[in-house]
């Protein structure tokens, strides 16, 4: 086993997660990779970042998909909310979210569901 296996075995803790938002106000996907709140930043600047040309990577191996972002989309597309939350936490190996929920209240979903 490897440090870097060894490591990622280690369940995590969220120390600082928000809320994931009602479907009905989803932000654009290119929204969650940057803290920018301007759409036009989403669409310019975000596709050109490393962190997220990384994240489709990852999110392409994940999903059994090409890595590319309108692959990622679609196959995000495939599953329910519920079913990308769990398949996301479970990857991401947490163990607790400590949910700060006081960003946009009237967009989240409560933290019962979580």
């Amino acid at each position: 086993m490897t440090l870097r296996t060894e490591i990622d075995s280690i369940p995590a803790i969220d120390q600082h997660a928000h809320n994931i938002r009602k479907p009905e106000s989803a932000l654009p996907f290119e929204a969650a990779f940057t803290e920018a709140s301007d759409p036009l930043s989403w669409q310019r600047d975000v596709p050109h970042g490393l962190f997220y040309r990384r994240s489709i990577r990852q999110l392409a191996e994940l999903l059994g998909c090409p890595a590319d972002p309108e692959s990622v989309k679609r196959a995000r597309g495939e599953h329910s909310l519920e079913q990308l939350t769990a398949l996301y936490l479970k990857a991401a190996n947490l163990r607790a979210l400590i949910l700060d929920d006081g960003l946009s209240p009237q967009d989240i979903l409560p933290w019962q569901w979580h």
